[in-house]
């Protein structure tokens, strides 16, 4: 953006140029020379103007990407501590463990927390980043959506396991498609090492996830 303000004078002095060797009364050349300039200036100045302009969108969506990432491992981490498996799970275990989640079980205090935490902070990232959030296209619906856990909770109800598991589920794949991760291969979740999802398994597992969890 600096180099777009860095262009605009030239761009004055360009026209201003053009303009004063069309009206001006004297020497052919000299009006050629002051044509020739002010065309050159402008030429120079949106060259300039159009070079930030990629520039700044390629930073955009790289700011956008990091975006992405975050909240694809604040995904993670929440399905860890809901569902088990090892610490780091790759994508295939994570819709694995999504797919094959009961339901109608149960999440403990901490898992749900954490699930709220997710939702309260995409709702940020939706207003304080929004030039990052615009420039990757399917970011802003991801976030979107992940926000309806903490609208759900403002309004004093508590979303079903059912939404929880669809909406996690879904933005996790689009998640994946946009940062150019493979979620073809998908392990069956009975094969996870670790997987155990009672309530007190989940409430070990946010005791260990409580500080490493965020999208800050």
């Amino acid at each position: 953006m600096n180099r777009l303000w860095f262009a605009i004078p030239f761009v004055v002095l360009g026209v201003a140029a053009i303009v004063w060797g069309l009206v001006r009364e004297g020497a052919p050349s000299f009006e050629g020379v002051l044509l020739d300039l002010g065309v050159e200036t402008i030429g120079l100045a949106l060259t300039v103007a159009v070079v930030d302009w990629f520039l700044e969108r390629r930073r955009l969506q790289a700011a956008g990407r990091r975006l992405a990432w975050q909240v694809f491992h604040a995904i993670e981490r929440i399905v860890w501590v809901w569902q088990g498996g090892p610490p780091r799970l790759d994508t295939g275990e994570v819709l694995s463990l999504l797919q094959d989640a009961d339901r109608g079980g149960a999440l403990a205090p901490g898992t749900e927390s954490l699930l709220l935490g997710l939702a309260v902070e995409s709702r940020r990232l939706l207003k304080a980043d929004r030039d990052a959030v615009d420039a990757l296209t399917g970011l802003e619906g991801c976030l979107g959506d992940l926000t309806l856990f903490a609208n759900v909770a403002h309004e004093g109800r508590t979303p079903s396991v059912g939404t929880i598991v669809s909406t996690l589920l879904d933005v996790t794949k689009r998640l994946a498609k946009l940062l150019d991760l493979s979620a073809d291969s998908v392990v069956p979740a009975r094969l996870i090492r670790g997987r155990d999802p009672t309530l007190d398994a989940q409430a070990a597992r946010a005791r260990v996830a409580r500080d490493v969890i965020g999208l800050s």
